[in-house]
């Protein structure tokens, strides 16, 4: 691409020698695309099918071409005027230009020397970019990290804190204070329907009604505990109450012979696992429920 997007040529050719054209620098042929046209120097230009040669005397704008054009063409009409034989006593060369050839390379080789300065500091500063990007990224993944490492330790607290909550609570002595406050809580503050809900643990200690519209289906308080742990673990559903199912109904063989319709008619503790769940916010659906009793049957027939 020339910096200078027209050029005033002179015609070598026989049939146009001594003549000046204003042309584009796009349309004179060159021998690499990369290579700039330089005034003074001989280039080809192709006329329709003919191919011409012509001297480069100016390079500018079309609006500076066609200035100095005119120029030259009243020098012509002036010198033809006074009788001076152009051709025979005046060289085409000592045609008044605004701008010298020698001075037109300076120029050149100046505007050159300018974007060759510019394009150097525009890659400093594309360097300087990018290295502050570079340092910009480095400084967020170390946040991240370091906010991460925090979390971590946080969760790590936390869970060393559960831990030594479940530990004193498998304490028989601090169970047994827990106990008895428990009762007494209940005697004084509790209301009817907490001190009913006591009222329906099994004739035998360690075992708790499965669901109050469930009459005589018990649980041990083991399998409660374990419940409510894998509920708060955010076991799935599925998981929880094919644990509950297992437990309630312990003999593999009355799965292994039996399927889920024929479990769900005659054993109503099963049904009782699912109220109990869906009165803790477990999203047991009634297609994963009937889902869970096949799997089973289908499990303990091999």
């Amino acid at each position: 691409m020339n910096p200078s997007p027209y050029a005033i040529v002179s015609w070598l050719n026989e049939n146009k020698k001594h003549e000046f054209s204003v042309l584009k620098t796009d349309d004179i042929l060159v021998d690499d695309d990369d290579e700039e046209v330089e005034v003074e120097e001989t280039y080809s230009f192709k006329l329709k099918k003919k191919m011409l040669r012509c001297v480069v005397k100016f390079l500018g704008s079309k609006v500076e071409c066609e200035k100095q054009l005119a120029n030259i063409t009243s020098y012509k009409i002036a010198a033809a005027d006074n009788r001076v034989n152009v051709t025979g006593k005046k060289n085409l060369s000592d045609v008044p230009f605004s701008l010298k050839a020698s001075e037109e390379k300076s120029l050149l080789l100046k505007k050159k020397n300018s974007l060759n300065s510019e394009s150097s500091d525009d890659s400093q500063d594309e360097n300087e970019k990018e290295f502050s990007r570079k340092l910009n990224e480095r400084d967020t993944l170390i946040s991240n990290l370091n906010q991460e490492l925090l979390d971590s330790k946080n969760q790590i607290r936390q869970l060393q804190e559960e831990v030594t909550m479940y530990k004193n609570l498998a304490n028989p002595s601090i169970l047994s204070n827990i106990t008895s406050l428990s009762i007494q809580v209940l005697k004084y503050l509790g209301s009817e329907r907490e001190r009913d809900e006591v009222r329906k643990f099994g004739n035998s200690s360690g075992h708790i009604l499965i669901h109050e519209s469930y009459e005589g289906k018990f649980m041990s308080l083991n399998l409660s505990n374990r419940i409510e742990i894998m509920i708060e673990e955010k076991k799935s559903p599925e998981s929880i109450f094919r644990t509950m199912a297992k437990a309630l109904v312990g003999d593999v063989e009355v799965w292994g012979s039996n399927n889920g319709k024929f479990m769900l008619d005659n054993y109503s503790e099963l049904s009782a696992a699912r109220d109990f769940l869906q009165l803790r916010g477990v999203a047991l659906s009634e297609a994963k429920f009937k889902a869970v009793l096949r799997a089973l049957c289908s499990e303990c027939k091999k």
